[in-house]
C-alpha cells in the first residue's frame, strides 16, 4: 500500500512539473 501511495505522489509531482513547464512555454 505504501508503495502505491508513493507511486501516486510521484505521478502527482510529475503532473505538477508538466503543467509548470506547459505554462512556461505558453508565456514565452
Amino acid at each position: 500500500y505504501t508503495g502505491h501511495l508513493k507511486m501516486s505522489m510521484n505521478s502527482w509531482s510529475n503532473l505538477r512539473t508538466y503543467l509548470k513547464i506547459k505554462n512556461m512555454k505558453k508565456i514565452t
